[in-house]
């Protein structure tokens, strides 16, 4: 029977991923799948060295693995690594040797690979907390106005607050760990020593750290849409639920891509979605409307 794990890292974590596998495998339970969560497979308990390496060429945070990442695979495997999957730019691979040497030696070349891709994730870090500014104003000058929608402008104003608070805490709470294992990283290079590995219990506080987040960020949902459902009008009431019960199997996207898909079939996918959304949405509304005497 498969197992199913979140496991929420930063780059600068990846020693403690590869040991977190290993220590899996001695306990019976081998990876197969590194996509949005990791799943494991029953096994023979067995003794293996893992290795999560950021891929050194361009485009290899792509969900289809490019040629120049299939080269990089080859020469791994070439090497006597054996390719599991990958998360974005980050691939693993395992052996059974203890002689095999590890993918990436060169201390500054890794270090440099992590700040890199550091770099590429600012502009969608950037975009997302541009996108919860842009809506606390917007609803705060909703909130401005006298009208029936008042309260629930300023709910959603303080929602996007606190999912912008939240997303800064998150990006300077990555910055300052990934600029403290930078630091070490380079005291020990210039030292002549290899980089001192994560800590083994990093994976169990970026869990918490996680859980957490999702937990304040789901409540803050909820008690918006109460809020919300409350003070409606059977109208707003109506559409309401019926855009939320009717976004509950999109909960089942991650299962659609666990493939790895062509863009194209990855376009269709979610253009299915988006229709199927919409035709579900306004048929619960039919439904709703009459439940709620909207159509009167």
């Amino acid at each position: 029977m498969k197992t199913k794990e979140f496991l929420p890292f930063y780059l600068s974590d990846l020693d403690a991923v590869a040991r977190h596998f290993e220590e899996k495998a001695a306990e019976g339970l081998m990876l197969k799948s590194f996509s949005n969560t990791c799943e494991y497979e029953p096994c023979e308990p067995i003794k293996l060295r893992f290795n999560a390496v950021l891929c050194p060429v361009n485009g290899s945070d792509n969900g289809k693995i490019n040629d120049d990442s299939r080269d990089f695979i080859g020469l791994c495997e070439e090497a006597g690594w054996r390719f599991v999957d990958h998360r974005g730019s980050v691939y693993v691979f395992c052996c059974q040797g203890g002689e095999i040497p590890d993918i990436m030696t060169d201390g500054m070349e890794r270090v440099t690979a992590v700040e890199n891709a550091e770099k590429r994730d600012l502009p969608t870090t950037f975009l997302v907390g541009l996108f919860a500014g842009i809506q606390i104003l917007i609803y705060a000058q909703r909130a401005s106005y006298p009208g029936e929608d008042r309260v629930w402008s300023i709910c959603m104003a303080a929602f996007f607050a606190v999912d912008l608070i939240l997303h800064v805490f998150v990006v300077i709470l990555r910055r300052w760990n990934g600029r403290r294992w930078r630091e070490k990283a380079i005291k020990a290079i210039e030292a002549g020593e290899p980089i001192p590995p994560s800590d083994g219990k990093v994976l169990i506080k970026r869990r918490v750290t996680a859980v957490i987040g999702m937990s304040v960020l789901a409540a803050a949902v909820l008690a918006l849409l109460a809020s919300a459902f409350i003070s409606a009008s059977p109208e707003a009431r109506s559409f309401l639920a019926a855009m939320t019960i009717a976004a509950i199997p999109l909960a089942f996207i991650p299962r659609l891509f666990r493939k790895k898909r062509s863009p194209a079939a990855k376009t269709f996918i979610i253009i299915g979605l988006v229709l199927g959304y919409l035709l579900l949405t306004f048929i619960l509304v039919l439904i709703f409307g009459a439940a709620f005497g909207a159509f009167q």
